[in-house]
């Protein structure tokens, strides 16, 4: 098959932009299918990040910094030219397992997909990991907290306790 021309690329365009599915475009245009995806993918980002909802509960944002600052993590994944923003919060697995159902819902809350992994230690369950993948949580989470290279013993609130609301603990 020969290139397509700038003209036949615009009313590909043009017609998914209708809401035309491939399919229909590939039997109006006589352009094959694989072409098709190829044309509309180009220049589209693979993947865009959904938006995080925050709730306006302010307990619940409160919960959520809380939750990092005590046994949360986050690392960026950088795999070839992909970068991944990994939020990861550690929880007991023997005494832990009604906070993990509660923070699922809380991360739910702001739109986010947790997923929850256990870590066995010695055969056995030993600890529950909380993972989303989001940029935009870490830069959340960056408005209230800030920490060194090592969150461990570094990480503190931005503002004075008394600047949040009550519900925050100021």
């Amino acid at each position: 098959m020969k290139r397509l021309i700038i003209k036949q690329i615009h009313n590909i365009r043009n017609l998914k932009s209708q809401g035309k599915s491939l399919r229909e475009i590939c039997t109006l245009t006589r352009i094959p299918l694989s072409t098709l995806q190829y044309q509309l993918s180009k220049g589209e980002s693979r993947k865009r990040e959904k938006n995080i909802r925050i709730p306006k509960d302010d307990f619940v944002i409160g919960e959520l910094i809380g939750a990092f600052a005590g046994d949360g993590n986050y690392y960026l994944d950088k795999n070839g030219r992909s970068y991944k923003y990994h939020i990861r919060f550690f929880l007991s697995y023997r005494d832990d397992t009604q906070y993990k159902l509660y923070l699922m819902r809380i991360l739910k809350k702001f739109n986010l997909n947790p997923r929850v992994f256990i870590v066995k230690y010695k055969g056995k369950p030993s600890v529950f990991v909380i993972r989303v993948t989001s940029k935009k949580l870490v830069e959340f989470i960056r408005e209230y907290l800030s920490w060194k290279s090592t969150k461990g013993r570094t990480v503190h609130l931005k503002k004075e306790i008394t600047s949040f609301s009550k519900l925050l603990g100021g």
